[in-house]
């Protein structure tokens, strides 16, 4: 047989051997040798596998209103050592949660390509304009009476977003 125990401090091994492949018959002599061998443990630390803890929420909600996600986390504890077999499977996941009814005046989630509000009433998010651009250099070198340079600058909208308006 395999050693009884592979790993481990301050212990002792033990295996044993049976004489019956092919059993002595007619006559025949048994098996040479002790059926039973022991010996001192190889004084290496066993294999210990990654385990996983409880799944543990985050206790918070993605939204402050309306429907949003709520995360779980999990620890591989202990974690896997000398060879042994890491934790499998996924260390968050999310649910859905609902913290309450949203305003009138917040938007909640998509709903199409527009924001859905209280009462089924879907409204877009409007464009903004952002920050003017600096000044560019001016266009022409010489500046003479009938040479006419000039200087420009820019700004970009952000948005619209889901069918608000540019």
């Amino acid at each position: 047989s395999e050693w009884s125990k592979t790993c481990g401090f301050d212990c002792n091994q033990q295996r044993n051997r049976s004489c019956t492949n092919p059993q002595p018959q007619h006559g025949g002599e048994d098996c040479f040798g002790p059926a039973q061998e022991n010996r001192t443990c190889a004084n290496r630390e066993c294999p210990v596998d990654g385990q996983w803890a409880v799944w543990h929420s985050s206790g918070r909600c993605s939204t402050t209103c309306g429907t949003g996600k709520e995360s779980f986390v999990r620890f591989c504890w202990p974690q896997p050592k000398y060879g042994g077999k890491p934790c499998e499977g996924p260390d968050q996941q999310f649910r859905e949660c609902f913290v309450r009814h949203c305003s009138r005046e917040s938007c909640c989630r998509p709903c199409g390509d527009r924001l859905h509000m209280v009462h089924d009433i879907c409204l877009g998010v409007d464009g903004v304009w952002n920050n003017w651009s600096g000044w560019s250099a001016c266009s022409s070198r010489c500046v003479q009476e009938t040479v006419r340079s000039e200087r420009t600058r820019s700004r970009s909208c952000k948005g619209p977003f889901y069918g608000g308006k540019p």
